[in-house]
């Protein structure tokens, strides 16, 4: 839809995480698996950082927590007209919640840097997340 109408994205976080790459993004340091929001649209679209406060349909507007710590003052208030309003409420990964993407970075280091000095790692649980952990770590 980029390019034939105006798409507002509007999210508390400044990145999208790849879940099923964190993994890797671990084991290896990198920050692959952390796409910035910011430059997600090339032409009608934009992306603002913040948090749905209210949602009034009789004026087709919401009001918006804004959470940009960068280009302007972090909670104020504003509102924004819509014509359709997609509600995309996504799930809930705790192990990232209000983070910016510089820290989910230095937190895959960290792991890295752990991994790699470790003798001994014990991965508990053999679910989808242990099973594709332990693989990342043996093939490093």
């Amino acid at each position: 839809l980029d390019g034939c109408c105006r798409v507002i994205l509007i999210d508390p976080k400044d990145n999208f995480i790849v879940t099923f790459a964190i993994h890797r993004g671990m084991v290896e340091g990198s920050s692959d698996s952390i796409l910035p929001l910011n430059n997600l649209f090339e032409h009608s679209g934009k992306f603002m950082q913040g948090k749905l406060y209210n949602i009034d349909t009789e004026s087709s507007t919401v009001v918006i927590e804004n959470l940009d710590l960068d280009h302007s003052t972090p909670g104020t208030f504003f509102s924004l007209h819509f014509d359709i309003l997609c509600l995309c409420t996504g799930t809930n990964l705790n192990m990232f919640r209000n983070t910016t993407g510089l820290s989910i970075h230095n937190y895959f280091k960290l792991t890295r840097n752990q991994i790699t000095k470790s003798y001994k790692i014990a991965i508990v649980g053999s679910g989808s997340v242990g099973i594709e952990f332990a693989g990342e770590i043996k093939q490093k």
